[in-house]
């Protein structure tokens, strides 16, 4: 369970599949956001607020185990990109504190970053050994 970082009444969480905003102040008031087929094994709230991003478990309705990630505008409660290249678990999402990456560790190893403005994957790799934990440091500009 998380609370919204600007949307101090919010809380978010998951229910199998679904993403659920649910106003603390009044539990019947919920909002349910849909588009995982299978299980959301992992969330992460942007720093500013404007996004969620959710990952799923692999799914089990096509033939390789496909664990994509959806982008959500927090405002609008609609899905701004569904990431790929996931597979069989999404365990970890950490947004850049700037909101600009979204970086996420796959249950069989792999690393991605995506540029959050278009969906567009920067980096990927795939390690040989388990990675448990993803965060960011501070960024530098020139």
């Amino acid at each position: 369970m998380f609370y919204h970082p600007q949307d101090k009444d919010s809380i978010i969480y998951n229910i199998g599949g679904l993403l659920v905003i649910e106003n603390i102040q009044d539990k019947h008031q919920q909002q349910f956001l849909r588009g995982h087929d299978m299980e959301i094994s992992a969330i992460a709230i942007s720093n500013s607020g404007q996004f969620i991003a959710t990952g799923q478990l692999g799914t089990i309705f096509q033939k390789l185990p496909d664990a994509p990630i959806i982008l959500w505008n927090y405002a609008r409660k609609e899905p701004v990109a569904v990431l790929k290249g996931m597979q069989v678990c999404v365990k970890k999402l950490a947004f850049s504190p700037d909101d600009r990456y979204l970086a996420a560790l796959g249950e069989n190893n792999t690393f991605i970053i995506w540029d959050t403005k278009d969906g567009s994957a920067i980096h990927t790799r795939v390690y040989e050994f388990p990675l448990n934990v993803v965060c960011w440091g501070d960024i530098l500009t020139d």
